[in-house]
């Protein structure tokens, strides 16, 4: 009766969009964070105050429905059963997790004790007191309440941390887990202390850890233990989300950091033997600089896993320049460099996998560089089309880098305090912008291009979010979207995908576990998809994505119009796989490990139409430029107007039959023309010495 309410509802209105926004007067979903700031705890106390909570969806009772979670930054989380034809129940209380005092953020749905059923891992962060930091681990009891037993399993951990990612590190078949944490001294984000070593010029590396730096807890018959230092893992950076996948193709878990402020992000490559070594430079070349949420998936479909990572550039032009970076500019840049914290811009970063184990950096091209102050990414197919879409959750509750808020009123207010003048905390927040705006939907077009479908998919308003997850919560065989706000309700999304295009939006879905009748869940499994056109899909499991959330436990793809799939390829953490032909469309798979055999890697070979030559002697020329600092004339410009690089023409210039080279010369210097020769380009002749 509900599902065909919400039926007959969006009927009567305009024409149905992709995405229906419900209202809980229908949902039963009244969640809110609301974040009431006091003396005792502000922004200017806890930068990371209005970063928001998370949500994570697992089906906790096992009646076949997902659940959701959310966390509140200041306030009671919430636990709502669902009922059918959305439609929820708060059980909060009656469960027993509400999440105590202190500042929840990141939570976790994983069956941690293999008992069949969901347990939830609650993150805390914010205040100096390591009792109220301290985690929670509710162990579900099989009806409906829960247990906190973090002190139990050693994870009652008092780092400020944002969120938990479960993965099997070692390959020994349980989950262990790796902490994302920051420093609570945010006056050491935007500084370095530098010194010099062998005549070069390094950063200090902060030598206190303890509560700062990131930890991983390795699962011993049920018991944690850190082994952070072991595993060669400890770091002194402000992290914000981390992302599971193998990097270098060897079969086991590596892991992405992003880290906000100074530092750059980090690839850890696990050595195969309980130790990590940090290699983002030999894949990457540039990260974002206040990187805040991130996601890894193929979202091009070529069998390798890609990787997104939003930052604060803002679309918006007068906007841009209101909120522009504050703490980033050319010197600042240079001196980042100097002192090894690598190339970083202040723009959201697309890193798109070549497949030879490196990437190329492409949110430009691809039309998602640019999406305010943003949270949380998630790939995902929304319209079961077979193409991987974007949603990013964004928003501040406050605009503190406004540039006329920090000019002509945060600087007033500093100076009456610091001559000992009481400024009223009211009367400040309310000095300080407050500006919602729009979460992106990206439609992914199949060209490595997204376009923007916010208006096109959903009526939502602006709003500040954070967490989002995704899962199918009325079993319809598209992906729904529950997403956490900040001063504001949470948005329940009901994806109308099947009932819009029933015949393109086919789907199929995987669960993973051990064996028949075992309840232990495998994170790490990876599945490819090869429909009748020889045409793939990549994807591997990992539910902890985004920002401080959980999706649900169920690998989704959408097929298009294909009902039958040709291959599927189904391939654990062991490296056994498992080959399924044929595969009907429209329903959900369980996989056994217990049943997949050894075989080669399902790795897919880059397939190249160039091959890189320069380095063979065929053209052996350096552009020589002069040195002007755009930046020091105009500091809003994006990118050094002076500096396009070389201009080239290309022509028979001495009728050989072979094509030459004319290359232009920066102001000040030549041009040059290069005489093709036995296919090599052997000659420079200056410009200055040709007659015409």
């Amino acid at each position: 009766m509900g599902f065909a309410f919400l039926t007959v509802q969006a009927q009567q209105g305009s024409a149905v969009k992709q995405f229906t926004l419900l209202p809980e007067s229908i949902t039963g979903v009244g969640f809110r964070n609301d974040i009431r700031e006091t003396a005792a705890m502000f922004f200017y106390m806890y930068e990371n105050l209005y970063n928001g909570g998370g949500v994570s969806i697992g089906d906790i009772n096992n009646d076949g429905l997902p659940d959701i979670y959310f966390t509140s930054t200041l306030g009671s989380n919430k636990l709502y059963l669902n009922l059918g034809n959305f439609t929820f129940k708060d059980i909060t209380e009656e469960a027993g997790v509400n999440g105590g005092d202190g500042i929840k953020t990141g939570v976790s749905m994983v069956d941690i004790n293999q008992d069949g059923y969901l347990d939830i891992f609650i993150c805390k962060s914010g205040f100096k007191d390591p009792n109220l930091r301290k985690k929670i681990l509710y162990i579900n009891n099989g009806n409906s309440t829960f247990t906190n037993r973090a002190a139990e399993y050693g994870l009652e951990e008092s780092s400020f941390t944002m969120q938990a990612y479960f993965f099997d590190y070692d390959m020994d078949g349980d989950k262990d887990v790796y902490f994302v944490n920051h420093p609570f001294d945010f006056s050491k984000s935007m500084t370095v202390q530098a010194t010099t070593v062998n005549g070069k010029e390094v950063y200090i590396q902060d030598t206190n850890t303890v509560y700062v730096s990131d930890r991983l807890f390795e699962n011993r018959s049920g018991k944690f233990t850190d082994v952070t230092k072991k595993a060669g893992l400890i770091n002194h950076t402000f992290g914000l989300s981390a992302s599971i996948a193998d990097f270098n193709g060897d079969g086991w878990p590596d892991i992405y950091t992003a880290n906000d402020f100074n530092k750059p992000d980090y690839i850890y490559i696990n050595n195969r033997n309980g130790s990590f070594t940090e290699k983002l430079t030999a894949y990457i070349n540039h990260v974002s600089f206040s990187a805040m949420g991130s996601d890894i998936s193929d979202f091009n479909n070529d069998g390798h896993e890609d990787i997104f990572v939003v930052d604060m550039a803002v679309e918006d032009p007068v906007r841009q320049k209101q909120l522009f970076a504050v703490n980033q500019n050319y010197d600042k840049f240079n001196l980042m460099l100097k002192f090894g914290l690598y190339y970083q811009y202040p723009r959201n970063t697309l890193q798109l996998n070549n497949g030879n184990g490196t990437y190329s950096e492409i949110a430009n091209f691809a039309g998602t560089a640019e999406t305010d102050w943003s949270w949380a990414p998630l790939f995902a197919d929304f319209d079961n089309d077979g193409w991987k879409d974007l949603y990013v959750t964004n928003g501040l509750k406050r605009d503190i880098t406004d540039w006329d808020y920090k000019v002509f009123v945060l600087d007033s207010i500093m100076n009456s305090m610091n001559r000992g003048k009481a400024v009223d905390l009211n009367t400040w927040l309310k000095s300080i912008p407050t500006v919602p705006v729009k979460n992106y939907f990206y439609h992914n077009n199949g060209t490595l291009k997204f376009d923007n479908y916010t208006d096109v998919w959903t009526d939502a308003p602006p709003s500040f979010s954070s967490g989002a997850a995704y899962a199918d919560l009325d079993n319809d065989g598209d992906l729904d979207l529950v997403v956490n706000n900040v001063d504001g309700p949470a948005f329940m999304f009901k994806n109308n995908s099947r009932e819009l295009a029933p015949a393109s939006s086919n789907f199929l879905r995987f669960r993973f576990y051990k064996s028949p009748g075992s309840n232990n869940e495998i994170f790490g499994a990876t599945v490819k998809l090869t429909n009748t056109k020889g045409e793939i899909q990549f994807q591997h499991y990992h539910p902890q994505r985004g920002f401080l959330s959980g999706m649900e436990h169920v690998l989704h793809f959408g097929t298009g119009r294909e009902t039958s799939i040709a291959k599927v390829e189904i391939m654990f953490p062991n490296q056994k796989i498992i080959e399924l032909s044929n595969v009907s469309t429209n329903r959900e798979i369980t996989l056994y490990e217990s049943n997949a055999i050894s075989k080669s890697s399902m790795a897919v070979k880059p397939k190249t139409i160039f091959k890189d030559i320069s380095g063979a002697g065929k053209l052996r020329y350096t552009q020589k430029e002069n040195d002007f600092i755009d930046f020091k004339r105009e500091p809003l410009i994006p990118y050094k107007c002076s500096r396009k690089g070389p201009y080239y023409s290309r022509a028979d210039v001495n009728g050989d039959g072979r094509e030459d080279l004319f290359i232009g010369g920066a102001a000040g210097y030549e041009g040059k023309l290069m005489l093709q020769q036995c296919n090599r380009f052997l000659y420079r002749i200056e410009t200055g010495s040709l007659c015409f």
